[in-house]
């Protein structure tokens, strides 16, 4: 009988982690292949992956330094698991094969994935962002938009029409944290840039 693998779900509080990554690369307009999470066996944990053609063109020391510079600029900083966050290339093999994975997955007229939300640091608003799970070698930067509280739950439910079961989780997320994640969401190619929340391709 084959061995049963078992593999501990992901966190509400990593879910909420990767929204304010997320967050933080939209603000340094930083272009992303993959950020997702992939769950390590040998050391039964999950890991963000952080895929970048900026660690071709900057370094892999300088485009991890520069990025989890950023992160410590983050309001969620503290509850940031920072020895579970890596910076990849975008060519990694590992990363070429998470990304075949989700493209198998995909309509040609629709993208799955990720809607971050985080509290603005300058303002009461919320940046929401849209975050594909697959984007190509070269990478794509985040878009995000921002978010009045009174008009977040109805945007969530009638404009980018999402369960309403996720959308009460993760408003009841956010009133303990500053950020959330709902996944998985799937948004047309044109529904997303009518919204602006378009993941601009390098």
């Amino acid at each position: 009988m084959a061995e049963t693998i078992l593999v501990k779900p992901l966190s509400a509080e990593d879910r909420a982690s990767e929204a304010a990554v997320l967050d933080v690369l939209a603000r340094i307009k930083c272009p992303v292949s993959l950020c997702d999470w992939k769950y390590f066996h040998e050391y039964d944990e999950w890991r963000l992956l952080i895929a970048t053609p900026w660690y071709e063109s900057m370094g892999p020391l300088d485009a991890t330094k520069q990025i989890f510079n950023e992160l410590k600029k983050s309001p969620d900083y503290k509850k940031l698991p920072m020895l579970r966050i890596s910076v990849y290339s975008s060519k990694d093999p590992l990363v070429l094969e998470m990304q075949e994975n989700i493209k198998n997955r995909l309509h040609d007229d629709t993208m799955i994935g990720f809607v971050s939300i985080a509290k603005h640091e300058n303002t009461s608003a919320y940046s929401v962002i849209f975050a594909p799970q697959y984007s190509g070698i070269q990478g794509g930067t985040v878009s995000a938009i921002q978010v009045h509280p009174n008009d977040l739950e109805k945007f969530l439910s009638n404009v980018l029409r999402i369960k309403p079961s996720m959308v009460q989780d993760a408003m009841f997320e956010l009133k303990n944290n500053s950020s959330t994640e709902i996944y998985p969401v799937s948004l047309s190619i044109r529904k997303a840039r009518q919204l602006g929340l378009k993941w601009q391709r390098h």
